[in-house]
């Protein structure tokens, strides 16, 4: 399985082959994949439908005329921007007390 910077990474090689919004069939995302070296089982996956589901902040599934068709998310890191504006507002506010002790 994936961690969160390897998400990342191939979210980023995506966007290097895809654009936001690109209606996108299972076989483009899986050879581009692994053309790319992304084979699912070295990963821990069983096919790469797991992998690609596996990757759903990035990577929108949609059914159109039977058809499953995948797109690209436009992702931001809103998760670390909070955990890290959070950590830097505790910080200060830790500055502050130890201004106002001495």
């Amino acid at each position: 399985m994936f961690t969160k910077s390897q998400k990342i990474t191939i979210y980023n090689l995506l966007l290097d082959r895809f654009k936001l919004g690109q209606e996108i069939t299972y076989e483009e995302l899986s050879t581009y994949l692994t053309e790319n070296g992304l084979i699912a089982s070295e990963f821990g996956y069983d096919d790469y439908i797991s992998l690609i589901n596996d990757l759903k902040e990035f990577i929108e599934k949609k059914k159109i005329k039977n058809k499953t068709i995948y797109f690209i998310k436009n992702y931001e890191e809103k998760e670390e921007k909070t955990f890290f504006s959070t950590q830097i507002k505790k910080s200060r506010l830790k500055d502050k007390r130890v201004i106002s002790k001495e």
